[in-house]
């Protein structure tokens, strides 16, 4: 009888263990899986953008000071990396002047002081995930998160030249990556049962 007690104890702290640790492994894949599945969107919607702009935009439009011209120029190139997920569009000189964008409103006003401007100018393609909210991002109500990303453009010696901005949006990516969590964890939790029913 008192073997019998050991082992019930026993099995029911395996099964507290193995349920923890099955929890564990989902919640710390879960994000790891959310990081790397956002990082590769980034880099997607990144690339996309400068193959765009090497093929369509010559360097030296970055330097042009007539704003009408730069927005004409930019028109068939915003046409170009439309994918129906990218929501608004800007693209900024090197001296954080709005040059063109798909809200004409803005062409013509400078930010200098916004920090995510500041990091790409210096090369590196800045990430902000941010739910839409007002004043900054009322036209892009009615998307729960949207993802922008700032990349910078070179020259063909290699100088940046320019940043080009998209606001894209995350719901169907977020939707994605839900199911695939949801399938995470149905993997994880028949693993465990089966593990327990072998036990």
């Amino acid at each position: 009888m008192k073997i019998k007690t050991i082992f019930i104890a026993c099995l029911f702290d395996v099964i507290v263990v193995t349920t923890i640790l099955g929890a564990l492994i989902y919640f710390s894949t879960k994000e790891i899986l959310r990081t790397n599945l956002i990082m590769q969107g980034k880099n997607e919607v990144a690339s996309l953008i400068r193959i765009q702009a090497k093929s369509h935009i010559p360097s030296e439009v970055f330097t042009e000071s007539d704003i009408t011209k730069t927005q004409n120029i930019f028109g068939s190139f915003f046409k170009e990396i439309d994918t129906g997920e990218i929501l608004r569009i800007k693209v900024w000189d090197k001296n954080a002047r709005i040059i063109a964008a798909n809200d004409p409103s803005i062409v013509g006003s400078a930010f200098p002081d916004n920090k995510s401007f500041q990091e790409a100018i210096k090369g590196k393609v800045t990430v902000d995930i941010k739910a839409p909210i007002e004043p900054e991002n009322i036209k892009e109500k009615g998307y729960a998160q949207l993802m922008e990303i700032y990349v910078p453009i070179t020259s063909a010696s290699g100088e940046i030249v320019g940043i080009i901005e998209t606001y894209t949006k995350l719901d169907n990516l977020n939707n994605y990556i839900k199911t695939i969590q949801m399938e995470l964890l149905g993997k994880i939790a028949i693993t465990v049962v089966v593990f327990l029913i072998l036990l």
